[in-house]
C-alpha cells in the first residue's frame, strides 16, 4: 500500500513524474521483487501518454507541446521520439556526447560514489531518467541544471542503497576481487564526502565556491521589475518573460514569452 500510494502519488506533481515512477516501479521489481510493480508501471505510461499526447495539446494547443519544442528533432510524438531514437541514433549519440551531457552524467554517478555500477540490474531505470533529460533542446535540461538534476540524483541514490545493501550481505569475508574488498571497507565515508565535495563546488547555494551572492541582492533593477508587476491588473492576461512568471502564476491564465495569443499585456 504505501510503495502503490508513494509512486502513483509523483504522477500528480508534473508530467514527467512519470519517469521517476516507472524508475521506482523497475527498482521495486528488480530490487524487491513487489508483485505490484507491473501494475503501478503500466499507469505511470499510460499517464504520460495522456499528458504529453492529449492533456497538454488540448490546454496549449497542438503548436505548443513543449514535448515537441524539446524533442521535436527525433519525432512530433512520445511514440515518434520513441521511434526517432531507435531509428536515428546518430542523432542521439550527438546530443549525448556533448561536453555537458558528460559533466551531467559524471556528477550523477559521482554523487553516489559509483555504487549503482555494482547492481546492473538496476541500471535501466537509472539510465532512462538520466537520458532522457538530456536528449533535450532545452538548456538547462539537456544538461540536468536546475530542478532537472533532482531526479536522477533521487533514482542514483535509491540504487545505490541498494548496492550497499548487497555489499554488506557479502560480509567482508565474502571472495571478491582487491577492488571490492577496498570498496565495501570505505563507501560509507565516500558516499558522504564526495557528494559533501560536489555541493562545495559546484553547489549555486552559500558556501558553495560556485555561489554568486549577488544574485540573492534585490538591487534597483529588481525594484523597478517587480513594479512593472504591480502596475499590471489583476485579472489580465499576461505574456511574461521567464524571469516574471513565477510572480504572475496565479493567475488565471499566463503566457510564457514569446506566446502571446489572447493576453492583454506583455511585460517584457
Amino acid at each position: 500500500v504505501v510503495f502503490v500510494t508513494a509512486v502513483l502519488v509523483i504522477l500528480t506533481l508534473k508530467e514527467d513524474g512519470a519517469l521517476l515512477t516507472l524508475a521506482l516501479s523497475w527498482i521495486g521489481w528488480f530490487g524487491f521483487k513487489e508483485r505490484l510493480s507491473a501494475a503501478t508501471a503500466g499507469v505511470a505510461a499510460m499517464y504520460m501518454f495522456l499528458a504529453t499526447s492529449v492533456i497538454i495539446p488540448h490546454f496549449r494547443g497542438a503548436d505548443l507541446n513543449p514535448f515537441v519544442e524539446r524533442y521535436g528533432y527525433l519525432g512530433d510524438s512520445p511514440a515518434g521520439v520513441l521511434g526517432g531514437m531507435a531509428t536515428r541514433p546518430d542523432l542521439v549519440l550527438s546530443q549525448l556526447a556533448r561536453p555537458e551531457a558528460a559533466l551531467a552524467i559524471a556528477t550523477v554517478l559521482a554523487s553516489v560514489v559509483l555504487l549503482p555500477l555494482l547492481v546492473p540490474r538496476l541500471l535501466p531505470p537509472l539510465a532512462m531518467v538520466t537520458l532522457l533529460p538530456l536528449l533535450s533542446k532545452e538548456s538547462a535540461q539537456g544538461s540536468l541544471e536546475l530542478h532537472y538534476l533532482l531526479v536522477p540524483a533521487t533514482v542514483a541514490m535509491a540504487v545505490a542503497v541498494i548496492a550497499a545493501g548487497d555489499l554488506a550481505r557479502r560480509g567482508p569475508s565474502a571472495p571478491a576481487g582487491p577492488l571490492s574488498a577496498v570498496i565495501q571497507r570505505i563507501w560509507p565515508f565516500l558516499l558522504l564526502g564526495v557528494p559533501a565535495l560536489l555541493w562545495m563546488l559546484g553547489s549555486p547555494l552559500p558556501p558553495s565556491f560556485a555561489a554568486d551572492l549577488a544574485r540573492f541582492d534585490v538591487d534597483h533593477h529588481a525594484s523597478v521589475a517587480q513594479k512593472f508587476i504591480r502596475e499590471i491588473p489583476a485579472g489580465a492576461i499576461v505574456s511574461a518573460q521567464s524571469p516574471f512568471v513565477p510572480h504572475l502564476s496565479e493567475r488565471r491564465k499566463l503566457y510564457q514569452f514569446p506566446r502571446v495569443l489572447d493576453a492583454e499585456f506583455v511585460l517584457l
